[in-house]
């Protein structure tokens, strides 16, 4: 081959009267996307081939040149094959340049410099380069191939001299996708909006998805995962399969698991631990993956329980939890697992009346806490909850006992409220509910250094079933 220097002035004038316009380049092709379930640089690698077609804006590459190209390769991505000047050819096989690599190209390399030499004739307007890629790591967004054509010696660049594609490999994705939810949209499932209650009268009953009373199983939630087929598993394109997915397991969690005599996932009953408060699920891939609809989590209380033997269910939350993919990296090399879909169901709430959400404040004897009258409950002990919530690690939802004194009144306050579980210095929003359909009122006050003041009146309207907390009582 004759490498050419430039020959004349008149050649850089005419290059550098183009810098307005802008070098292209394209691979014609629709960016392959890796799954981020691969274990990269993996064995097998995530290899492929891919072409990229060097254009000028304005014309040809200019004549009787050589020009120095420089091609890099996303961040991530390297050559799964020496690079040499066969890889540099004209658009249908034609002649009047050629090539040789002055820098880079070897396996594992990111990038290339060619010495490209165009003839003293030759009116060439593309330039072609094909490769083979591994892909070592994600790429990251917004990186791409790029490619820098200069006259050489003289660093004068072709046009704006930078063309750049992202179209050679996309960031990676997850090629699983899974989701919880706490109102199911399977069709073949009563649709439930809101928490499902537990009666206070007599059986401890669950009223299920339009309200009706009396029945022993209601839908709590659904899961589901998906296979994105946009998503690669290799450089061919090819989508994960159920073939990848060994299992996937998790745990719905209840807040007290007494009176609960099964939780079931799309009609499958879970193994129950009752030192844990879970019913756990393992479920084989094609159960679980891309199902016609969504799979209904569902829990039964008191089933074929004696009326003397039934318990009473406590308000509480109820989640997804531990879940966990396994993957068979016999297809390709995936990891051995990943942290699968967690998420709240609907909450079990006992029937009763909802106040709140109240500001929450306890300190120091001394100091500002919240101070909460109770008046309307009836004689006897009352169940009551508190849900926390903006309480850092103090979330969550805490059951008492609420007696009234002989003037009918029970009083809660933030540094002796009864319920020993919760924290005694917090900070937060809290929701109350009294089991019980009397009409019952809640006054916040406030107490600093034992002084206590009016802070708010009447929370809420009478119910039967608990209302929708408001954004705050405190007024």
């Amino acid at each position: 081959m004759i490498l050419r220097k430039l020959l004349v002035a008149t050649s850089i004038v005419a290059i550098s009267a183009g810098a307005a316009n802008a070098l292209d380049v394209s691979t014609g092709a629709t960016p392959v996307t890796p799954a981020l379930e691969l274990q990269l640089p993996g064995t097998p690698a995530f290899t492929g081939t891919t072409t990229a077609t060097l254009m000028t804006e304005t014309g040809n590459f200019p004549a009787g040149n050589n020009i120095s190209i420089v091609l890099t390769l996303p961040t991530g991505v390297v050559f799964n094959a020496p690079v040499s000047g066969s890889n540099v050819t004209l658009p249908g096989g034609g002649t009047g340049a050629s090539a040789v690599v002055q820098s880079g190209g070897a396996t594992g390399d990111g990038s290339v410099t060619f010495l490209v030499s165009i003839g003293d004739s030759a009116s060439i307007d593309e330039l072609d380069f094909a490769f083979d890629y591994r892909l070592n790591s994600c790429v990251p967004a917004g990186s791409e191939l790029v490619i820098t054509a200069n006259i050489d010696g003289s660093n004068t660049p072709i046009e704006e001299g930078t063309a750049s594609d992202d179209s050679v490999i996309a960031p990676c994705a997850s090629a699983l996708n899974g989701e919880v939810r706490s109102d199911t949209s399977n069709p073949a499932v009563t649709a439930q909006d809101g928490d499902t209650v537990v009666t206070l009268a007599s059986g401890y009953t669950l009223i299920g998805g339009a309200g009706t009373a009396g029945t022993t199983t209601a839908t709590v939630g659904d899961v589901a995962y998906t296979i994105d087929p946009a998503v690669s598993i290799d450089g061919t394109g090819a989508p994960m399969t159920d073939a990848s997915i060994d299992g996937i397991s998790f745990d719905v969690v209840l807040g007290d698991g007494t009176g609960v005599t099964d939780v079931t996932v799309g009609g499958v009953s879970g193994t129950p631990n009752a030192a844990n408060n879970t019913f756990s699920f393992d479920f084989a891939p094609g159960v679980i993956v891309d199902p016609a609809a969504p799979l209904p989590i569902q829990v039964e209380v008191n089933a074929g329980v004696a009326p003397a033997d039934l318990e009473l269910i406590l308000t509480q939350n109820v989640s997804v939890q531990n879940a966990v993919v396994d993957f068979n990296d016999s297809e390709a090399d995936l990891v051995a697992s990943e942290p699968g879909a967690n998420g709240g169901l609907d909450t079990l709430q006992r029937e009763g009346q909802t106040f709140g959400v109240y500001d929450w404040n306890s300190g120091s004897p001394s100091g500002t806490i919240s101070v909460y009258r109770v008046t309307g409950l009836p004689a006897g002990p009352t169940a009551y909850t508190v849900i926390m919530t903006n309480a850092g690690v103090a979330n969550g939802t805490y059951n008492g006992i609420a007696t009234p004194n002989a003037n009918g009144e029970f009083v809660v306050n933030s540094l002796n409220y009864g319920i020993s579980s919760l924290p005694t210095y917090v900070r937060g929003d809290a929701e109350f509910i009294f089991e019980t359909n009397n009409d019952v009122d809640v006054d916040r006050l406030m107490a600093r250094n034992g002084i206590v003041s009016a802070f708010g009146d009447g929370s809420n309207e009478d119910s039967v079933l608990g209302n929708d907390p408001r954004v705050d009582d405190d007024n």
